[in-house]
Parts: structure tokens; sequence; C-alpha cells
């Protein structure tokens, strides 16, 4: 079996695109503890099931980012009961972590755009405005 470094393994992520969905009630009761940002973390299907879906590459590129010991603390207040003093104020490792993942998604959100206001396929430029439409509005 052939391991991969870690650039090689944050790479194949990015490559593959895949993506977990957080359902409806989930993302509902992660934005009553950590407030509205938590719908920025990826592409939020507003208009149809209520899910988030993140980009697997991202939450990958978060945690490095935040680091080890952040990550651990954002898992355990995660984990555990509703209410931790400092979630909503942005002083949380949850609510570093999210943030975090809201700023990669923005990211790349704004080079989705740039790439549309830079295509000059047509079929590209289809393609991109149709995605970017997706997002914004669920249509």
């Amino acid at each position: 079996m052939q391991m991969l470094t870690f650039v090689e393994f944050l790479a194949e992520l990015e490559r593959s695109s895949q993506t977990i969905v957080i359902p409806r009630e989930e993302v509902e009761r992660l934005v009553a503890r950590l407030g509205p940002g938590v719908r920025q973390m990826g592409v939020w299907h507003h208009g149809t099931d209520g899910s988030l879906e993140v980009s697997i590459a991202n939450v990958a590129e978060g945690a490095r980012v935040v680091g080890g010991q952040v990550l651990a603390e954002a898992v355990r207040q995660l984990k555990g009961p509703e209410g931790f003093a400092g979630m909503l104020d942005g002083s949380s490792s949850a609510a570093r972590l999210i943030a975090e993942l809201g700023r990669l998604h923005r990211e790349q959100f704004e080079q989705k755009v740039r790439c549309y206001q830079d295509a000059k396929d047509p079929a590209e430029v289809q393609k991109l405005a149709s995605e970017i439409s997706q997002e914004l509005f669920g249509a």
C-alpha cells in the first residue's frame, strides 16, 4: 500500500470534488449555537431541503489551518451540550473552525466569479453562470 504525503492527500481530495452533506436539522442546530456563519461553510440548499454541502478538501484544509489543538477543542465543543459560553462571539474553537471553512468557501466562490468574468468559451461561461446562479439563488 502506497502512503500519500499530506499535500498529495489534499490534492487528491481537491481533484475528487467530494463533499459531505449536513442535513437541515443539523445545520439549524449549528446555526442556533454558532450563528448564521455556519451556512457560509459551503453551498446551502436554502431553496430545497435546507442541507449544507461542504467540500471535504475544505474541511481538511480548515483543520490544517486552525491546527490540531484548536480542531480537537472544536470537536469537543461540538459534541458537548448546547450553550457553550463564547460560541456565538467567535472566541470558541468551534467558531474559529467554522469561520475558516466559511473563508475557504468564499475564496473559492470569488475565484469562480473571476473565472466567469474572464471566460471566453461560451460553454464555460454558461457552466459557470449556472453554478454561480445555483449557489446564490438555488435556481
